[in-house]
């Protein structure tokens, strides 16, 4: 099944996760202002203020794919998804501290797994209340 940005992002808006629209990459290079030396490239936000702005509305959603039909998907993670995600980057250490989580609070429970561009995970957990740390 193919499937498109905004089908992607209004599936995500529908499971109660809220969706944020990200830049692009054309090429190699960002869609944003800063062109070809844009640090993180289609992985930063379209709109200003995107913890606020986040939302699961479909409207809205809808709406923000009508003006960027390219966008990158966002989830803001946090209670207001219940969403908490662990990043394993492999480029800045994080086999290593998989390793040492791991050693110290034992295997992380079954869960969805999503293997990254940068060659490395995330890991996907329900957030469990309160404040967690990032």
């Amino acid at each position: 099944m193919d499937r498109n940005n905004l089908s992607a992002a209004l599936d995500l808006a529908d499971r109660g996760y809220r969706v944020v629209p990200l830049h692009t990459v054309n090429g190699d290079v960002c869609d944003c202002e800063k062109g070809k030396v844009c640090p993180t490239p289609a992985k930063h936000p379209r709109i200003k203020e995107w913890p606020k702005q986040a939302t699961d509305d479909v409207a809205t959603v809808q709406r923000w794919f009508e003006i960027w039909p390219t966008a990158n998907v966002g989830v803001a993670t946090g209670a207001g998804s219940d969403l908490v995600v662990i990043d394993i980057d492999p480029r800045h250490g994080g086999d290593e501290t998989i390793r040492e989580l791991v050693k110290e609070h034992g295997f992380f429970p079954d869960g969805p797994v999503v293997y990254t561009g940068g060659a490395g995970w995330h890991y996907y957990f329900k957030h469990p209340g309160g404040k967690v740390l990032s």
